[in-house]
């Protein structure tokens, strides 16, 4: 199973200087819009009972493929398919980061990738900005206290119960404050065992991990939080096979878009070994569900730039993938490529297929 990149979640202080001719949003970013539109155009977007209890995902009304609002993240039909998200330190207080990597690569992102805990509140201002510079955040919600990694101060039975409440309707509040779509991606990776909400980490079951989701949502939805797309993403399992992702689904209702983790980090990794059966599984968990890869990154070395040709050339070729989020940061490995020319050429070139 990859593990996760490890990004710390406390926010970096110090805004980041914001583009000084970047224009102002001209539609909002209507993400949910999007999602819509891309349930509605996928050819895997069919009936499919998926177990007891298990909603079933119904097709959406179709939407004009190709307009602003439709295609805040990629998707069927719109210009690139394929949309660009980057994660970088201190996002989304601090942006210097973010238009580094733009500036290099000589194109704006079209999602910011956050990380915050249950430590943190959400920070309105600086989500409120990305969305007003025309671009998605997508925040990731981790219900644990990074400054003490080895507690689990939430745990998942306790999410469940609703001892969080008061702090999940406070971060509602600020949700609404926003005024923009957000992507919100809470407790991913909960297939592997780094984190403490993961499966069989600290006795959690999959019925815990998944009423601890549910709830976590209905709390949002009951504030009247409605402009979020919901994001459920496990990470890739690192074999051939894939585990059976089925029993941590909280279920359509619940799931807007699925995120999956793509890290290569061993030489001989491959789209076709490490993400490739995680994706598989995830179509016929969540058919017709957009598919964003959440998180990617290859570990630096000589054969960098044909593994990031090969992860980009993987994603792209499934119908599905709306998305491709490119953490920059340094953490176990160096993820960076935004210094790599090369690695930096290749991400371009794929972008700028049209595919």
């Amino acid at each position: 199973m990859m593990r996760s990149a490890e990004v710390p979640s406390p926010p970096v202080p110090g805004p980041g200087p914001r583009r000084p001719d970047a224009p102002a949003a001209q539609h909002p970013r209507a993400a949910r819009d999007h999602v819509v539109a891309a349930l509605a155009a996928s050819a895997a977007a069919v009936a499919l009972a998926l177990g007891p209890g298990v909603p079933v995902r119904a097709p959406a009304a179709p939407l004009t493929p190709g307009t602003p609002s439709a295609c805040a993240l990629g998707g069927p039909g719109c210009a690139p398919r394929v949309a660009l998200g980057v994660g970088t330190a201190g996002l989304p207080t601090s942006t210097a980061g973010l238009y580094a990597f733009e500036q290099a690569l000589g194109r704006d992102a079209d999602v910011a990738l956050t990380f915050t805990s249950f430590r943190y509140p959400f920070d309105v201002a600086g989500l409120r900005a990305l969305a007003e510079q025309g671009t998605t955040p997508l925040v990731t919600w981790e219900p644990w206290d990074p400054t003490v990694p080895e507690d689990d101060r939430y745990p998942l039975a306790e999410i469940a119960a609703g001892t969080h409440d008061a702090y999940l309707r406070d971060q509602a509040r600020r949700l609404r404050e926003v005024g923009h779509p957000v992507a919100l991606r809470f407790a991913h990776e909960m297939n592997g065992s780094w984190y403490p909400w993961g499966a069989d980490v600290r006795g959690n079951t999959p019925e815990d991990y998944v009423a601890a989701y549910r709830h976590v949502h209905d709390v949002l939805a009951d504030e009247g939080v409605t402009d979020v797309v919901w994001v459920w993403s496990p990470a890739t399992a690192d074999d051939v096979r894939a585990a059976d992702l089925r029993h941590l689904y909280p279920g359509d209702a619940y799931v807007d878009a699925v995120g999956v983790s793509v890290y290569f980090d061993e030489p001989t990794d491959s789209w076709a070994t490490t993400a490739q059966p995680t994706v598989d599984e995830l179509r016929r968990v969540a058919p017709g569900a957009p598919l964003l890869v959440a998180e990617a990154g290859v570990l630096p070395g000589p054969r960098r730039t044909a593994m990031v040709r090969d992860l980009l050339e993987g994603a792209l070729s499934v119908p599905e993938i709306a998305a491709v989020t490119w953490l920059d940061v340094a953490s176990r490995e160096d993820w960076r490529i935004s210094s790599d020319p090369a690695a930096l050429d290749v991400l371009r070139t794929a972008l700028d297929d049209g595919r």
